[in-house]
């Protein structure tokens, strides 16, 4: 994988997330094993989901597209960084429900990075970018290698369609009285 470095003219690594000699960034990734800081995680990155449905809803389009959200490379790698710390809680802890909204709310993140000089060159005149994905980044995480983490998925899959499928014959039940 691909870790950004950020360096100054000496060469020495900046830390964006120093303030007052803190590291905020380790600070954050520490507070991810409280499951409630678990949940304000998750419920940030949920906003996201929530404001395109809304945005969908409200321009009435009927396309299936799903939108993407480009990053700023600081803050894609705050949100990677933050997302394993939550991920590395989750699997001491054998949570795999909070892993497997972490992965499906970080869907639709990303990061364009510039291709290496040693790869194609440009196209028209621009150089070429990679697309990572958040997702695709955080899925790499070993707890998503844990047949847990899939039961728990199939768990919650089933008992959403039974969900469903509840709401579809209550109609027909009023119906019948």
């Amino acid at each position: 994988t691909k870790r950004l470095s950020r360096t100054n003219a000496a060469g020495s690594s900046l830390n964006p997330f120093l303030e007052n000699g803190r590291d905020l960034m380790a600070e954050s990734e520490k507070a991810l094993r409280n499951p409630t800081a678990k949940r304000f995680l998750l419920s940030i990155l949920a906003q996201r989901s929530r404001l395109e449905n809304q945005r969908v809803r409200t321009m009435r389009r009927q396309s299936a597209q799903s939108s993407v959200s480009r990053l700023d490379p600081i803050a894609f790698e705050c949100l990677i960084r933050l997302s394993c710390a939550m991920l590395d809680s989750c699997m001491e802890n054998k949570e795999y429900e909070p892993a497997y909204r972490l992965l499906n709310q970080t869907a639709g993140f990303i990061m364009l990075m510039e291709k290496q000089e040693d790869e194609e060159g440009e196209v028209d005149g621009h150089a070429k970018q990679d697309v990572i994905s958040m997702t695709s980044r955080i899925g790499l995480h070993p707890i998503f290698a844990n047949l847990g983490v899939w039961e728990t998925v199939m768990g919650l899959h089933l008992l959403d369609r039974q969900s469903e499928k509840k709401a579809e014959t209550r109609p027909n039940e009023e119906d019948s009285d």
